[in-house]
């Protein structure tokens, strides 16, 4: 069975939850009501208090959740047992954590103004140098008529291709308005 520590800083204490895996997914049975002290004291010898416990069953996800909620109200974070010995390089528990975080949610907001920097830098330089990002690709005709992959269209079907064209940007800018000044009223 699993047991996660969790170590809750508010009331200094830790503490051992038992959490199953049941179909990929990280459940726990969580208490929702119990006996007080001065219910447990009326009840008969022969009964035990356990039997009046209310638990829930609380699903956390493909992984163990990081917080849970102690007994005493705040959250607990979980205890690593066993962390790996590097302590920073690239298979350290604090780069598999930061994957994973990235993974999940993307850039924080440090990370996204990284790379838009370093991206600007980048673009500045290949424009000093005169470096194109993408060469011009002509593709040869002969051979791909040859191929029987293009054809040259005759006269009727170039102005049917071309009527078809206005047509449909006409209806795509809303009648031919995009991009006109509006007409003066009055």
């Amino acid at each position: 069975m699993p047991y996660y520590s969790y170590h809750c800083q508010e009331c200094d204490n830790t503490d051992m939850r038992l959490i199953r895996v049941e179909d990929g997914v990280f459940t726990e049975e969580v208490l929702v009501k119990s006996l007080t002290k001065e219910q447990v004291k009326k009840l008969p010898a022969w009964d035990d208090p356990r039997d009046y416990e209310v638990y829930k069953t609380k699903k956390y996800g493909k992984n163990p959740p990081d917080t849970v909620k102690c007994l005493c109200g705040a959250k607990a974070e979980r205890v690593v047992e066993n962390p790996p010995d590097i302590k920073h390089g690239r298979n350290s528990w604090h780069a598999m954590r930061e994957r994973k975080r990235y993974a999940e949610h993307g850039m924080d907001k440090k990370q996204a103004e990284q790379f838009y920097k370093e991206s600007c830098e980048a673009s500045k330089n290949r424009v000093k140098s005169g470096n194109q990002h993408y060469k011009a690709v002509v593709p040869n005709y002969e051979v791909l008529r040859k191929q029987g992959k293009v054809r040259k269209l005759n006269d009727k079907e170039v102005e049917h291709k071309v009527q078809y064209l206005k047509d449909a940007n006409r209806v795509l800018t809303k009648g031919g308005t995009i991009g006109k000044k509006p007409r003066k009223k009055g």
